[in-house]
């Protein structure tokens, strides 16, 4: 019974996609609770608060052109700019329909869920990640703030976003590292705009980051230099308008004011609490500036600390613990969700510090809660509901601290361990009804996994033909149909890709997602992040170098090595089949080389293995009285056929009794043949065509001597791992290769053939002619080289290795040594 299974589903649409399932389901609860509030709790008609109306009234003036001012003629300092910006297009497309915006603010809470589950995962793992989302779509105070056009709602997806990114640049080195640094630059920078506190805010990511390593210290500086950057402009703009260095806004003075003056510490009802500057008997002379009156609202409050310097620390107690207050006991529903938080969602947090205890990521989310909380007790005055107000941005830091518990309490801790044997999803874009060099390495990689005891799903097109490779237990097929070769038959593939592989992975319980390189597709670096597996990318050469790239304009060029680039972002770790080729990516890309692990290509020994020549000629009906020179390649130019056809024109002239056979297809196909007629050797050459993997075998047994005639040109730059070499050396045949890096030094070391330099038509056939007239020698170099490609290029060992690579990515996952 064969248990390779194909099983071609229509993944488009499917109910039963647990994952999309999941998404739909915590999203759509998370909109149902934020509308029911908005509407029910709170209203979506008007707005409710003094904050709410002096951004629409910044907001109406900037539609109106009039400026960022609250009277007409004269612009404001007093807010952040971002959130009156956001509202006023808003207004310019729904005029002021209350209930369409306070939908749209709807929508923007809703991404915290997203944007948490991207941080917790980071930090915990994918199910913590799931867990923080669904706590972060029910959580009573995002809901809650969900419900009013403040800034916490946009202020709070920057700066998760910004957390995300910061923690991906952490992980991830060289140039990639240093744009997702610039990337969390800009975001800072940006909730800085929505909310002047998040200059503060954000001192503890810039704190955070100058812990990196002496190497990752450049992170800091792009960091830094893309949040200045990002803030500038609007610095610019408040010290044209005012005269004074205002980098966001002047209403911090007002607020410190408010929450630090006598009436609060002497008023046992206002205890920790706030109020209103101008409920206060001290006021600033009329006819002040805003930032004249922010600098003397300031020096009010620290003369006030100053004077009452014995009571600060019962006072800022008092303040801590109004910024922590649960929540209103006004009414039964308000006493419930307040038990709700400080009974289960407060110690769940607290339990997930011990969870989390040896990750170096907790120091960042127990920075965040630490400044947090300062900045409230220090500087921003808090009452009842500003308590939870400015609380806000903090909790989705607090749903990954209860995410990462609940999934200890479960029984299941955070992040994925190595296992034995390993759940593998391999990926690729290929034909198994075709005998190609990536179609071979991918199923014998694929098979081998599984041989060695691994549970190994591959993911790719269904077959055009018959499949030409071996089933093996433990492999099993999920065809992803493709219906046409049009680009948007290809995008179609993409997205079905996609889909299959959250709809697989969010069924079974994966380890490693494996992709074999493909130009311009995203999905599998997606679905990776999205399903919390670590990512693994293998690359077999230099996408943009392919010949059949070779005539696309070159901004598509460009187009498919920025997607590389960004593929390359993603993923946890890269695979090269030579150490060139991973110096090229590493220097290309700004990929550490850290991050590359060099695994060459193997060769299955069953198959590829020494027989009889005669017998074999006898299988295939050729002359047994000839010399054979066996050519294996997909023709591409860098395959060096030209050069072959030169080398034979020379070597038939001297013997009549050699025979090349050309094995393959390629875009050079018909151009060799129409050489081989002109140079007028079409008698001595037999292209074969494409052969099935299974028979080329024999085709090589028959054979006397192979041919790895490789350009100079591109191979020598990324050096090469030849499946074809493999091939020749194990059925005992002796190579003829271009001295190239994985090429010449492999014959030279195993002395099983003869490197000739690159380029030389007249060396190989030297070379030709020389073994053509030493059977022994073709004999003895036949043996050296099975003996090395069983000793070290095996599909076995090639599979041990990959194996390897997936478990070192899981440990650093997790932590461990």
């Amino acid at each position: 019974m064969r248990t390779c299974r194909f099983h071609c589903r229509k993944h488009c649409g499917r109910v039963e996609m647990r994952v999309l399932g999941l998404w739909g389901l915590t999203l759509g609860l998370g909109a149902l609770l934020r509308l029911v509030a908005a509407v029910f709790f709170v209203g979506i008609n008007d707005i409710h608060t003094a904050d709410e109306q002096v951004i629409s009234d910044i907001a109406e003036h900037l539609l109106r052109g009039a400026g960022f001012c609250l009277e007409d003629g004269l612009p404001t300092t007093l807010r952040a700019p971002l959130n009156p910006l956001f509202l006023s297009v808003l207004f310019r497309f729904f005029d002021q329909n209350w209930p369409t915006i306070h939908v749209v603010y709807v929508g923007l809470s809703l991404l915290t869920c997203p944007l948490t589950f991207l941080l917790a995962k980071q930090i915990a793992g994918a199910r913590a990640g799931w867990a923080a989302a669904v706590l972060a779509a029910v959580h009573p105070y995002l809901i809650l703030s969900s419900a009013y056009i403040l800034d916490e709602t946009l202020f709070t997806c920057f700066f998760l976003a910004g957390a995300c990114s910061l923690l991906a640049s952490e992980k991830t080195g060289g140039r990639a590292g240093l744009v997702l640094a610039m990337v969390t630059g800009v975001l800072l920078g940006a909730a800085s705009l929505v909310k002047s506190a998040g200059l503060f805010y954000s001192f503890a990511f810039w704190g955070w980051m100058a812990t990196f390593k002496k190497s990752r210290l450049p992170l800091l500086g792009i960091g830094l230099l893309a949040f200045l950057l990002t803030i500038s402009p609007w610095t610019i703009r408040n010290r044209l308008i005012t005269g004074s260095l205002i980098p966001i806004a002047t209403n911090g003075g007002m607020s410190f004011w408010g929450g630090n003056n006598p009436v609060v510490l002497s008023d046992p009802s206002l205890a920790g609490s706030w109020i209103s500057p101008s409920k206060l008997p001290k006021r600033p002379p009329p006819g002040l500036s805003e930032d004249r009156t922010d600098r003397l609202y300031y020096s009010w409050g620290f003369a006030f600390l100053r004077e009452n310097i014995k009571e600060v620390p019962l006072f800022f107690a008092r303040k801590l613990l109004c910024f922590w207050e649960w929540g209103f006991f006004t009414s039964p529903w308000n006493r419930f969700v307040s038990v709700l938080y400080g009974a289960v969602f407060l110690p769940l947090s607290l339990f997930g510090i011990w969870t989390l205890r040896k990750k170096r990521s907790l120091v960042f989310i127990l920075l965040q809660i630490l400044v947090f909380s300062g900045l409230a007790v220090l500087v921003i005055a808090t009452d009842g509901s500003s308590g939870i107000r400015y609380r806000v941005p903090l909790e989705p830091f607090l749903c990954v601290l209860a995410g990462a518990a609940l999934c200890s309490l479960v029984g299941r801790k955070p992040g994925r361990k190595a296992a034995s044997p390993l759940r593998i999803m391999l990926v690729c874009y290929l034909d198994f009804a075709r005998s190609s060099g990536a179609a071979v390495h991918t199923w014998e990689l694929a098979r081998h996994l599984a041989g060695n005891g691994h549970k190994v799903s591959l993911f790719a097109p269904p077959p055009s033909g018959a499949l030409l490779f071996p089933a093996c237990p433990g492999l099993e097929i999920v065809a992803v149909p493709r219906n046409g070769s049009s680009l948007w038959h290809y995008l179609v593939f993409l997205l079905r890709l996609f889909l299959a592989l959250l709809s697989s992975g969010s069924r079974r319980k994966y380890d490693i997602l494996y992709a074999r390189e493909a130009i311009l597709n995203p999905a599998p670096a997606v679905a990776s992040k999205l399903l919390g597996l670590p990512h693994i990318v293998e690359v077999n050469g230099l996408a943009p170098d392919d010949p059949d790239l070779a005539r696309l304009a070159w901004w598509k060029r460009r187009l498919i090595t920025s997607f590389r680039q960004m593929d390359f972002l993603l993923t946890d770790r890269i695979v090269a089949v030579s150490p060139g080729l991973a110096g090229v990516i590493s220097k290309s890309s700004g990929v550490s080389l850290e991050k590359i692990a060099v695994v060459p290509n193997g060769c299955n020994e069953e198959l590829f293995c020494p027989g009889d020549t005669l017998q074999a000629r006898t299988k295939l009906g050729l002359d047994p009285e000839k010399i054979y020179l066996s050519f294996t390649a997909t023709l591409y130019p860098h395959e060096g056929g030209e050069i072959l056809l030169s080398a034979l024109s020379g070597v038939v002239a001297r013997r009549k009794d050699i025979h090349l056979l050309v094995i393959g297809q390629g875009t050079c196909f018909e151009a060799l043949r129409e050489r081989a007629r002109r140079l007028g050797i079409e008698p001595f050459v037999s292209f074969l065509g494409e052969i099935p993997y299974s028979k080329t075998t024999a085709y090589i047994q028959a054979s006397d001597i192979c041919l790895a005639p490789y350009t100079e040109e591109r191979n020598a730059a990324i050096g090469l791992s030849p499946l074809k070499v493999y091939y020749y050396m194990a059925c005992g045949r002796p190579v003829i290769a271009t001295d190239i890096p994985g090429v010449g030094d492999l014959v030279k070391a195993s002395e099983a053939g003869i490197a000739i330099p690159p380029g030389s038509p007249e060396s190989l056939g030297e070379a030709v002619l020389l073994l053509a007239d030493a059977p022994e020698q073709r004999r003895e170099m036949g043996e050296r080289g099975r003996r090395l490609v069983a000793e070290k290029y095996t599909w076995t060992l090639t599979a041990r290795r990959i194996a390897e690579v997936c478990e070192e990515v899981l440990r650093q996952r997790n932590g461990e040594n």
